[in-house]
């Protein structure tokens, strides 16, 4: 009952309307939902999205357009729309994917004129719209399993993605690779998925428990842990990175070793950061690319292992470097209140790492770069890995793949005793190695 009364909760007072109006037009049972938002995208995109020999499959595609978006954006999103329903004006309507055994697309407009969603909510309200609706289809016996898929239009989901066994009441992460049939896309997408995996890997390093991947296209989140971080924030960048930041508080992150999806590598402007974005910027010289310098990492493992010692009454460890940064992030006015607060060594351990979440990990690596400035990627990886510039990426999956566990998946734990740094800790300057992997 207290499994359904959380559902039921969320339903009432957090739930989008259009979970309402999907009630009314679903009729049948799926074993599966996939929630896919979708602006600006090709009218036969479904086609590489979705993997051969599905089965039992609604997939929810939230037709969605900001407000001040371009017009040759919008005229673009209303003929994908469409091509979805066949030229029908309804907001909302369930359409059949043709050659398949049950599958059927649910199409939620939120792009013609009247319906659009507002410029700072973009994505990350249409990602909430079709949980939403997938959750009051679950909660009405309409949906069997228990997991929100998330993808996105730009995907390839693999075959197994639908009959992979995932961790029971985790949120499960697929892993993921970049590809391209243009080669200067190719290389760019290659890049940045190398600056994702370093700092993956250097969050590893330092012993963090947020050290995953943030992709809105390789998420399946239970259902009962949706509704207990209220959804999917309204954002219109970063809905993944936040949801997930939420979700690591009431429950493990597992990160799957296999399979894997395969995402585009293209430019885009459809959000104001992220893959798109960061292959538009990307500079013509891979050399000229920059990235955290290694030494931040250094800092946060201090800062991690400061935190794991600290006792209640006693003072904090002064750190230098790490605590200019903890000044202008606020951290010693909540290390008073939790001193006071907080009289046994777990419950402070706890909510010192509750306070240093996903969302404030990022922003004191980015304090301590006023001391230790952007480096090269590329030429941080020749040191760290002492392999040749073109197989650094695939080192580094190696070794994420070795990391992620002997039982194939990774756990990651908002908890003070389960966060143990993998690998040494010597500085960039002295050579230190990649986490995960082994020293000879």
């Amino acid at each position: 009952m207290a499994y359904l009364s959380v559902i039921e909760q969320y339903l009432n007072r957090y739930a989008e309307p259009e979970a309402g109006l999907a009630e009314q037009v679903v009729h049948k049972t799926y074993r599966n939902t996939l929630i896919i938002p979708c602006f600006d995208e090709a009218e036969n995109f479904l086609d590489h999205v979705l993997p051969r020999g599905m089965a039992d499959l609604l997939v929810i595609v939230v037709v969605n357009a900001p407000q001040n978006a371009p017009e040759g954006a919008l005229a673009r999103t209303a003929r994908l729309m469409g091509s979805l329903t066949g030229g029908g004006s309804r907001m909302i309507g369930v359409v059949p994917y043709s050659g398949t055994h049950n599958v059927d697309v649910l199409v939620i407009d939120r792009a013609s004129n009247g319906r659009r969603v507002p410029p700072r909510q973009g994505v990350g309200l249409a990602r909430k719209i079709g949980a939403d609706i997938s959750l009051k289809l679950y909660q009405r016996g309409s949906i069997i399993e228990p997991w929100l898929y998330s993808t996105d239009a730009d995907a390839t989901l693999p075959e197994v993605y639908f009959t992979t066994q995932l961790e029971p009441e985790a949120v499960n992460l697929f892993g993921f690779h970049h590809k391209s049939q243009d080669p200067h896309l190719h290389a760019s997408g290659q890049l940045y998925e190398t600056y994702l995996r370093y700092y993956v890997n250097r969050l590893r390093h330092a012993g963090s428990p947020y050290a995953y991947h943030t992709l809105g296209s390789t998420m399946a989140i239970p259902v009962c842990a949706y509704a207990k971080v209220r959804g999917f924030p309204k954002r219109n960048a970063g809905e993944d990175f936040y949801v997930l930041n939420k979700l690591a508080k009431v429950g493990p992150i597992h990160s799957l070793l296999a399979p894997e999806i395969e995402l585009q590598s293209r430019a885009s402007t459809r959000v104001p950061f992220g893959t798109g974005p960061a292959i538009i910027r990307m500079p013509e010289d891979p050399t000229c690319y920059l990235s955290y310098a290694p030494e931040c990492f250094d800092e946060l493992k201090a800062l991690l292992d400061n935190l794991r010692s600290a006792q209640p009454g006693t003072p904090w460890q002064n750190l230098d470097v790490a605590d200019k940064a903890l000044q202008a992030l606020g951290f010693f006015e909540f290390f008073a209140r939790a001193q006071r607060q907080f009289k046994s060594p777990t419950t402070l351990q706890k909510a010192l790492h509750q306070w240093l979440d996903a969302f404030r990990t990022l922003r004191f690596i980015h304090e301590i770069r006023h001391t230790y400035g952007d480096v090269p990627l590329l030429e941080t990886l020749d040191v760290l890995l002492g392999t040749p510039a073109d197989g650094h990426l695939e080192r580094l999956r190696n070794l994420e793949r070795g990391a992620i566990g002997d039982m194939g998946t990774a756990s990651h734990k908002q908890a003070p005793a389960s966060v143990q740094a993998q690998g040494t800790h010597p500085t960039f300057r002295s050579g230190s190695k990649l986490a995960g992997q082994r020293h000879h």
